[in-house]
Parts: C-alpha cells; structure tokens; sequence
C-alpha cells in the first residue's frame, strides 16, 4: 500500500504523510476484513433468524452458505455488506492510526 500511495505522490507532486498512508492503510484493511467476513455472518444471522429446525439441512455454517448460494445466488452472500464496510473503516483508521501513535510514543519513551 505505502509504494503504491508513493508512485501516486509521484504523479501528483505531494509527498503523502505517514498518517495519510496509515489511514489508507486501515481503510483498505477494514474492507477486506468485511468482505470476507460478510458472507459468514449472512449465513450465521439467517441460522439465528430462521433456527436450525426450520433451516433442515442448513442447521450448521456450512448448510447455511451452501443453502444461500443455491438458492439465492452468490450475491446473497454480500447482503448488507455496504452499512458493514461504512461502519468498519472509520473504525479501522482509527484503530490502525492511533496504533502507530502509540508504538511511535512507547518508543520514543
């Protein structure tokens, strides 16, 4: 990520500064985080609305995404996944920014 932020300063004449690559950074970490997770918790929140007895052969995770995929399509396995990654990076630059402060300040000490 930061040699990419570094060949975009290039082109733009700015020299990006290191909060910047780290809220970058924590940006695109919280959006893989979600996008790979999301399909987990469809299938886990279906299991919990709908309960393993109705669900049949989908009472566990497995069952459940298999059950979503053919019935629903592969989509269905990225329900809600925008309010998810809205909610997750800000919280994700946060994590990932106020990190990198303290190890600086615990390093400088």
């Amino acid at each position: 990520m930061r040699r990419k932020l570094t060949q975009l300063s290039v082109l733009t004449n700015t020299t990006p500064s290191k909060h910047n690559v780290q809220a970058t950074s924590g940006a695109m970490a919280g959006i893989v985080a979600t996008l790979a997770t999301n399909p987990i918790d469809v299938a886990r929140t279906r299991l919990q609305v709908e309960g393993a007895s109705a669900a049949g052969s989908a009472s566990t995770l497995r069952g459940a995404l298999r059950t979503l995929w053919k019935e629903e399509g592969p989509k269905s396995l990225l329900k809600g996944v925008q309010p998810r990654i809205m909610a997750t990076v800000p919280s994700s630059i946060m994590i990932v920014t106020v990190y990198e402060f303290v190890k600086e300040w615990s390093v400088r000490k």
